[in-house]
């Protein structure tokens, strides 16, 4: 076995290999639209799980058992989502780092989608911890960008989560330094042992995000903007209950217009693959007011592997309606944008390869 490099023995021998880190596939859409009447809505079932979680039951209701080629393969996470983020959100309080809570959240989305291509690598939790204020200033940017190059869609649906870092001026040195504090608390708190598994059905057992939302946030600022996370366990519970063998079939549209950051679809994803269905073979549709929260909901759609038939609308849903067509204009519109600038990239680069070439048989000449 290869022995794994715990810590860098000086800054120069150090550096962040983001090409060996797994990030996600390209957004391409694979799947034509759905038939309307082949829908899967969660909104009842988000509605069925807020009645019965407050308070959250000491046992959720037993799932219905169900026959399946997959053995149901439940497990608790490592660490549980709440305390790692009251220890987040202490690590960003206690250094100062002031009122922008997208900027600590952003901070563990872009490590949410980080995971160890090679497992006897250099490790990948220990080359983040070795990372100072400054490096790891860089490695989100780069982490971020790597993704919007994959994911081009829902990166700019979770444009909410790295506004800051695409500013012309550095962000101050205290929000640095708190940010820096927020990413060490997070990773010694074993974030990456939840959501970088290399297996998308131990990711889609939780929600770290939806927890860190609730714990930056006010209790004034949850009850105005009228916010409830359903608990995971009962989510879990309903969503066994209503998604049956038989009744399933790849293709179909599951939608939710009252996403938060995705805790019912993350259910309806673990449930899917315990049933061994694939979730990239399903649309998903969600509907979110906040921003934030839509932003997390994209975040965690590449986390657990949701695949790249994702549409997610930010917006008023019951103003809008059809949700459904105004996202898929807007991915239409983001994938183009996308390819158009990746075309530029490309000649530019030609340019470039050409130019050095160009060069080298000058000079030798």
């Amino acid at each position: 076995m290869a022995k794994r490099r715990v810590r860098p023995t000086s800054k120069e021998q150090f550096q962040l290999d983001l090409f060996a880190m797994e990030i996600g596939e390209p957004s391409i859409p694979t799947l034509p639209p759905p038939a309307t009447d082949k829908t899967i809505n969660l909104s009842g079932l988000a509605a069925a799980a807020a009645a019965t979680s407050q308070p959250e039951p000491e046992h959720a209701p037993a799932p219905t058992a169900a026959p399946t080629s997959r053995p149901r393969l439940r497990r608790t996470p490592p660490v549980a989502p709440e305390r790692l983020a009251e220890r987040v959100a202490q690590a960003w309080h206690s250094h100062y780092g002031g009122s922008d809570l997208d900027i600590p959240l952003g901070v563990v989305a872009a490590l949410t989608l980080v995971r160890q291509r090679d497992p006897e690598g250099p490790s990948l939790e220990q080359q983040l911890l070795a990372l100072d204020p400054d490096e790891l200033l860089g490695a989100l940017r780069e982490i971020w960008a790597v993704a919007w190059i994959a994911q081009p869609y829902l990166m700019e649906v979770a444009a909410p989560l790295r506004w800051w870092l695409n500013q012309e001026k550095d962000p101050y040195k205290e929000v640095v330094k708190a940010a820096h504090a927020v990413a060490q608390a997070a990773i010694k708190a074993g974030l990456l042992t939840i959501t970088g598994d290399p297996d998308p059905m131990w990711r889609s057992q939780a929600d770290v995000l939806s927890p860190l939302l609730t714990e930056l946030r006010s209790k004034g600022s949850r009850d105005a903007l009228g916010e409830f996370h359903t608990p995971a366990s009962v989510s879990d519970a309903m969503a066994s209950m209503l998604l049956q063998p038989g009744s399933i079939k790849p293709g179909m549209r599951i939608c939710e217009p009252a996403a938060g950051t995705g805790g019912m679809v993350r259910a309806a994803a673990l449930r899917l693959r315990e049933l061994d269905f694939n979730p990239r073979d399903f649309y998903w549709v969600m509907g979110e007011l906040n921003s934030t929260a839509a932003a997390c909901a994209a975040v965690n759609s590449v986390v657990w592997d949701l695949g790249p038939n994702v549409l997610i609308h930010v917006g008023d849903t019951l103003a809008v309606g059809d949700i459904e067509r105004v996202a898929f204009e807007h991915r239409k519109a983001v994938l183009e944008h996308h390819q158009q600038l990746m075309d530029v990239a490309a000649f530019a680069a030609a340019v470039q390869q050409a130019q050095d070439l160009l060069n080298k048989v000058t000079s030798a000449a």
